[in-house]
């Protein structure tokens, strides 16, 4: 018996908007950044479609009509939430502009321009694709809690719901807002990059309400994709097609030092916070991921390696574990570079070390700074922080 579910006009649309974003892979970030979502969409229709097929022995057929009924409900809209990202996909292909007139994109500031979007309405595009899977899938999982045939009964089997990984601990700052949010720091080993951006939130946060501002972030931490300790998803990683050749790391290390000391050692932030920060950071241990990663409200990452790898990551946790592991409108990844330069992502890269093979303080002088700003330009454009004035008193 067939399935009663028919994914064949969301399939069609999203492959068509495939087709033209091969078309367009040297596009500005922001398109990249859509089209990548696009690949996750195909492959997630592609994977219930095999579920609910004929040859599963499913028997979605005999179900409640009304789950039915939803289930074919939430893949229109899907497809519905699919459309605006493909007829982007048209416009910049056919350099389309606004009332039919022809117009040569070059940068993200032209899409702004001639077709009126902004970066909130694309990231909407993303996330409403987002929100249209995870509803999908909760039917899903509602048809299996009914017994017929247990749609997600195998994934339950076959992988058991996670020990719950070592908790974030959710150190609700002093200052911090009503609607505060979560952020945590992911690169490679969690000892330059990712260490340097969480003192200097600490010490952001600290002077902020020192001059009797407002604080947007709760807590701010920091972690390491290819380190195992504290860990609770490396089995997962191990299997995923990560974009790098990365090897894991064992971690529990003591940050880089030079790193840290371009961040502290120089005349910023001198008051008795700096020593207090300082000795906490400096006390802390590398440590790696867990599955609770997507709990946090924004994953923060300074390159296109670790993006990508996270949406890896993040679209194996779904499919293993549901959205238990993905809440809707939490864990959204982050690039800071793109707000070091208008119209593009910038790559912050680790600090090159000296001719003599050794970490250079004047490298780490200069990617701090890449860092300083980008995490400025986060907390304004994302979270309304609101910078103290230079001389402002603090107390």
């Amino acid at each position: 018996m067939s399935s009663p579910l028919s994914f064949g006009d969301a399939l069609a649309l999203v492959q068509v908007a495939l087709e033209l974003y091969n078309q367009i892979r040297d596009g500005p970030e922001l398109l990249r950044n859509l089209g990548e979502e696009m690949k996750s969409l195909e492959l997630f229709i592609l994977s219930v479609k095999e579920l609910v097929n004929e040859e599963t022995n499913s028997a979605l057929a005999r179900l409640r009509p009304m789950l039915t009924e939803q289930a074919r409900a939430d893949i229109k809209n899907l497809e519905k939430s699919a459309r605006p990202i493909k007829d982007l996909f048209w416009k910049y292909t056919n350099d389309q502009g606004p009332f039919g007139v022809t117009f040569r994109f070059k940068t993200a500031t032209d899409i702004y321009f001639a077709l009126g979007y902004n970066k909130e309405t694309l990231n909407e595009m993303r996330d409403t694709v987002d929100r249209s899977k995870q509803k999908l899938m909760q039917t899903l999982q509602l048809m299996g809690i009914f017994g017929t045939n247990a749609l997600l009964s195998n994934i339950r089997n076959n992988n058991p719901p996670p020990q719950a990984g070592p908790k974030l601990r959710v150190d609700q700052q002093d200052g911090a807002n009503h609607n505060a949010v979560g952020v945590i720091y992911v690169d490679p080993y969690n000892l330059g990059r990712s260490r340097v951006s969480e003192a200097y939130t600490k010490l952001a946060k600290e002077w902020t309400v020192g001059t009797g501002g407002k604080w947007p972030v709760a807590f701010a931490h920091s972690a390491g994709f290819f380190v195992r300790d504290r860990s609770d998803c490396i089995d997962i990683l191990e299997r995923l097609t990560l974009q790098s050749t990365q090897d894991f790391s064992r971690g529990n290390k003591l940050p880089a030092e030079v790193a840290m000391a371009a961040l502290f050692e120089n005349k910023f932030f001198n008051y008795p916070y700096k020593a207090k920060v300082k000795d906490a950071m400096m006390a802390q241990r590398s440590r790696g991921i867990t599955k609770n990663i997507f709990k946090v409200d924004y994953i923060l990452v300074f390159t296109r390696r670790e993006y990508n790898n996270l949406l890896q990551l993040r679209k194996a946790l779904l499919g293993l574990y549901g959205t238990g592991m993905v809440p809707e409108g939490k864990g959204r990844i982050v690039h800071l570079g793109q707000y070091l330069a208008q119209g593009k992502t910038v790559e912050i890269v680790d600090a090159m070390k000296d001719n003599n093979g050794n970490p250079s303080r004047e490298n780490w002088n200069k990617t701090v700074g890449e860092i300083k700003t980008a995490i400025k330009g986060f907390l304004k454009e994302e979270l309304n922080w609101k910078q103290p004035e230079r001389f402002a008193k603090q107390s």
